[in-house]
């Protein structure tokens, strides 16, 4: 075959793009390659394992894994640099506030592990300031307990004007298994890509 077709055949295969697969038998664990020209990360986790990723002004882009076995899977968190999770940036403001939101990829809410991969495209929100947590806070929790319903009209109106960023991460690979003694499957690898304003 001569240089032309062997080039042609290069860019046709780059260009094509395709949902998510599901791969047999993944190489690696972890690894981690990041974009200089964003905050843009491809990483890949095991059932278990935790992903983080520090970006822009000391903030940590963290998948948790759930440590309840009867929802394995994921959280998505995004945390100042001391890692306290009073101060998470994204779950005060990714909506919905109460029930299923895109910050999970666990087996929650009725998902199992095949619905929570269709779900390939997840966008959610954070704060860009961890000083406007704790406004930001009390408004999330007048909202799910509103002691009246003038307060919570006015908690409506005003949640959410904090500066924030917004989040996309994109399932590009996974793989399902069924443990030895379960009846159902869980997500036992994860490739993924994250991008995050700053």
């Amino acid at each position: 075959m001569n240089r032309f077709a062997v080039a042609f055949l290069l860019i046709i295969t780059g260009c094509s793009t395709s949902e998510p697969k599901q791969t047999p038998n993944p190489q690696a664990a972890t690894s981690v390659k990041i974009d200089p020209l964003g905050f843009r990360v491809t990483g890949e986790v095991r059932h278990g394992q935790d992903f983080e990723w520090k970006f822009g002004d000391g903030l940590l882009f963290l998948l948790a894994a759930e440590k309840d076995p009867v929802t394995p899977g994921w959280t998505i968190a995004i945390l100042t640099a001391d890692r306290n999770p009073e101060n998470e940036l994204s779950e005060v403001v990714t909506i919905p506030l109460r029930g299923f939101n895109p910050k999970y990829l666990s087996l929650s809410y009725g998902n199992t592990a095949a619905d929570v991969v269709a779900f390939k495209e997840r966008g959610f929100v954070f704060l860009k300031n961890p000083a406007d947590i704790p406004h930001e806070a009390a408004l999330r929790k007048t909202l799910m307990w509103p002691p009246s319903q003038e307060e919570y009209q006015k908690a409506l109106a005003s949640i959410g004007r904090s500066p924030q960023c917004k989040g996309t991460l994109r399932i590009l690979d996974y793989r399902l298994t069924t443990p030895p003694g379960e009846t159902r499957e869980i997500i036992d690898w994860l490739k993924f890509e994250v991008e995050l304003c700053g």
